[in-house]
């Protein structure tokens, strides 16, 4: 699932940015902010066997699949060199994937159980790229 995840965020990016090729012409640096997961409303109910500090284990694991994918996919064909910190010329990068909705979640449990699904699950991804120095 881990590499279908990196790869499905790395073909968003692949998708959307030649649209904005022009208006980033001027940036060569790239903050990347945190991914914000969030889960959609009801999830957790409807999940019962997921205990919290697995859904915290989830959400921070695909935040950093997320950052990993946007990463590889900016500094492919050396267009952007990934900074930590904002500053003149450094375009910042901030995600949520809200929404996410995970059909059949992996559980830590002794039992042993298999779940079909036809699909993994969805989630709406949405990004900003903002001048790190201006804020927007």
């Amino acid at each position: 699932m881990r590499r279908l995840l990196s790869r499905l965020f790395a073909l968003c990016l692949l998708v959307a940015l030649p649209a904005f090729a022009a208006d980033l012409a001027a940036y060569r640096k790239l903050r990347l902010a945190t991914v914000e997961v969030r889960f959609k409303e009801g999830w957790a109910e409807q999940h019962r066997n997921v205990k919290p500090e697995e859904v915290a284990k989830l959400r921070e694991e695909l935040s950093r699949l997320a950052r990993e994918a946007f990463a590889r996919v900016m500094i492919r064909g050396g267009r952007f060199e990934i900074v930590d910190a904002g500053g003149p010329g450094v375009l910042e990068l901030h995600a949520v994937l809200q929404d996410f909705d995970l059909y059949a979640p992996e559980v830590n449990d002794a039992a042993v159980r298999r779940n079909y699904v036809f699909t993994a699950g969805e989630a709406t991804l949405v990004a900003e790229l903002r001048d790190a120095q201006a804020g927007s």
